[in-house]
């Protein structure tokens, strides 16, 4: 897979994450909570282990075979459009739109380091 295609994957995954589900009882749909365990199990997983068994399993094909077998899981995720289910990121301090990650957790967004300094020392505060 391209680096591209497994940075996108990598922000959808790291973007389920909610804190609490809607307080309405008339809101409909689904809630999703990232699971810490399946982050740091894609996180530990062997890459270049299955990286090499792809390798070796595309040794005994021929390149147009490969070329075909790579258009098909290329077209597997362009049909998903991963991007379109993302709403934009909003800052998580005031909600306006926003532009950067926290650093060190990468879930949390802000629309200036002014918003990130605020939400971080609201939340330290006792």
């Amino acid at each position: 897979c391209p680096p591209q295609v497994l940075s996108e994957l990598r922000r959808f995954v790291e973007t389920l994450g909610f804190s609490a589900p809607p307080q309405s009882s008339e809101a409909r749909g689904v809630v999703i909570e990232q699971v810490p365990e399946v982050r740091e199990a894609l996180l530990a997983a062997d890459w270049l282990g299955i990286a090499s068994a792809v390798v070796s399993r595309l040794k005994g094909e021929s390149p147009e075979e490969q070329r075909a077998e790579m258009q098909e899981l290329a077209g597997m995720y362009d049909a998903l459009d991963l991007e379109a289910m993302l709403d934009d990121p909003r800052c998580s301090h005031c909600g306006d739109p926003a532009t950067q990650r926290c650093s060190r957790c990468k879930l949390e967004w802000y629309c200036s380091r002014k918003c990130q300094v605020a939400a971080w020392y609201a939340a330290s505060r006792p």
